[in-house]
């Protein structure tokens, strides 16, 4: 009896070491930039959306991956949004491109969320390298500031589109049903509050 007991308690102990071991990639990293100090939390998995343009030739796609951002800089927090734009269509006019993502505009449900940009590199919001890897070397980055609400608002809304410029440009809209992105997202605006 005793033995069976003990070989009992070795294969629980086992289930529950390997279970241990199998637990899913966190949703949020946080991270300390080694050069200005500040921590950094940012949601694993951006969201893409997407505008086709059939105009242009079947495959002139443009994506746009959008990723929150909380820097905190000795109890004081910031939030901010990242976009990371890109074109199937290569070559584009780079300047070009960025002067349309000078202003956003998400929209949380039918909700509009304006945004003007802060910066185009990581000094703009206040790191030292790149919080979210460019989806395509030759694209655009674009830093935007955001409320901890507004991040909150996206979190909860059935739908996320945007525009570029202003609400009469073209909408890019959710590549998908992004399960991952919006279960980062939640998660990033849980460990906020």
């Amino acid at each position: 009896m005793l033995k069976r007991t003990i070989t009992i308690f070795a294969a629980l102990t086992g289930v529950i070491i390997i279970a241990g071991c199998a637990t899913p990639a966190p949703m949020v990293r946080e991270t300390l930039d080694p050069l200005t100090a500040v921590t950094v939390s940012a949601s694993n998995t951006p969201f893409v959306l997407f505008r086709e343009e059939p105009a242009r030739s079947a495959d002139a796609d443009h994506y746009i991956h959008l990723g929150p951002i909380r820097v905190n800089k000795g109890g004081h927090y910031q939030y901010y949004m990242w976009v990371g734009a890109w074109s199937v269509a290569w070559p584009i006019d780079l300047a070009a491109y960025r002067h349309d993502l000078e202003r956003i505009i998400i929209f949380a449900d039918a909700e509009p969320l304006s945004l003007e940009v802060i910066g185009w590199t990581p000094a703009a919001i206040g790191t030292s390298a790149a919080v979210y890897a460019n989806p395509f070397g030759s694209g655009s980055t674009a830093y935007y500031r955001v409320t901890a609400e507004q991040v909150r608002r996206l979190s909860v809304a059935r739908e996320i589109s945007l525009h570029i410029s202003d609400a009469n440009s073209d909408r890019f809209a959710l590549w998908g049903e992004q399960k991952v992105a919006w279960g980062d997202l939640i998660e990033f605006v849980a460990r906020a509050n």
